[in-house]
């Protein structure tokens, strides 16, 4: 079995502490919590809503001083977590935020649930990055499905 990007997310989340993860799951999420399951380290705790899920892990990531992760599919899950991450940087608690997206094909064509989660969170995060699964979409080699380009930015 080939691994995956998000299998090397989890990998590196753990290697950096992360023990938990708060979130919804969903379409846009679940490659990521595939991976979450296989990788088998980090616990996933289900949430009802987004902002219950962001607020738990900015407690958590607060109190323990350990980093926590937050799980918030595409669209209004990605509003949603802004909030408590707002609060997260206030508190300077250390909580990552996993933002679901739609396909990267109808990406820029303002489909349903649409909404471009790196400009949307500029204001309230450190460090943003963006996985494109679509050959066409970027300037890497590679068929759908893998992973062709990293783009990174920091602000």
């Amino acid at each position: 079995m080939s691994r995956k990007v998000a299998d090397v997310l989890w990998e590196m989340l753990v290697k950096a502490g992360v023990k938990r993860c708060y979130g919804i799951v969903g379409d846009a999420l679940n490659p990521v919590v595939d991976a979450l399951r296989r990788n088998g380290t980090v616990e996933f705790v289900p949430v009802r809503h987004e902002e219950y899920g962001v607020l738990a892990a900015v407690a958590e990531a607060y109190f323990t001083g350990s980093p926590v992760a937050v799980c918030g599919t595409a669209g209004p899950g990605v509003v949603h977590l802004f909030n408590g991450l707002m609060d997260a940087r206030k508190e300077g608690a250390p909580v990552i935020a996993i933002a679901g997206d739609v396909e990267t094909s109808i990406m820029d064509t303002s489909t349903l649930e649409e909404l471009n989660p790196y400009k949307f969170f500029e204001a309230g995060t450190g460090p943003s990055g963006h996985q494109y699964r679509d050959s066409h979409s970027c300037s890497g080699k590679g068929s759908h499905g893998s992973f062709d380009s990293w783009r990174r930015r920091v602000s």
